[in-house]
């Protein structure tokens, strides 16, 4: 796999998912990808670019079950439930973002099916 160093913005991060034979499954290695650029977008204060890679992270943490889109959800033993990612989390922002054409596929793919 591609060194991150190579991506140096979300066009050729994007660029090389598409590029890569990446499937449903591999999700958690797509969300890898975009934290390491988030980590180093915030190291640089190009937070833009830190902001949506987090919204990639945020849309890709989200369950795709037949035809379903849900949070992720664990309820510990003494009975609180963490769901993530939550609603509050998106806003009008993020949304004309994830929906735009030109974020990669995958990601569109698995969010609008």
């Amino acid at each position: 796999m591609n060194n991150m160093t190579e991506h140096n913005t979300l066009e050729s991060l994007y660029k090389h998912i598409e590029g890569t034979i990446y499937t449903k499954y591999d999700v958690y290695e797509i969300r890898h990808l975009f934290e390491a650029f988030r980590n180093r977008k915030r190291q640089e204060n190009k937070l833009d670019e830190a902001n949506k890679a987090q919204w990639e992270i945020h849309a890709l943490s989200f369950v795709v079950e037949e035809g379903e889109i849900r949070p992720e959800t664990k309820q510990y033993k003494d009975g609180q439930v963490f769901v993530y990612p939550h609603v509050d989390l998106f806003d009008e922002s993020t949304y004309e973002y994830l929906i735009n054409p030109s974020c990669h596929l995958f990601v569109g793919y698995r969010l609008y099916g």
